[in-house]
């Protein structure tokens, strides 16, 4: 699956900050393999998304990011909404991950 993964994008975490319950996203991981696709507007409705903010992303199987996680490519913002993971398939293991491009208004 890996010459299907033309794009790349930085991946981070919300993770505390010290130790006064602060959360703070922080960079995990920077120029990740991943395919970037516009979910169509029928899968858009059926998962709760808004049409044309909804995305399909793949990533190489095994590769850290979890539901919550930002992702930036091209300078946009994409949030981690949903994950299906496709392991101990040989030839075609990989993680698929739904996510919303992030409003302006950070929502």
């Amino acid at each position: 699956m890996g010459p299907l993964l033309v794009h790349t994008c930085d991946i981070a975490r919300n993770q505390p900050v010290g130790t006064n319950g602060r959360h703070s996203f922080t960079s995990l991981a920077t120029g990740m393999q991943c395919l970037f696709l516009p979910m169509s507007a029928q899968a858009a409705i059926q998962n709760g998304f808004s049409v044309g903010f909804a995305w399909d992303i793949y990533f190489l199987d095994g590769t850290d990011v979890k539901i919550g996680d930002r992702l930036t490519q091209n300078g946009q913002t994409y949030i981690i909404r949903g994950k299906q993971p496709y392991a101990n398939m040989p030839l075609v293991s990989h993680l698929h991950m739904t996510a919303e491009t992030e409003h302006a208004n950070g929502q």
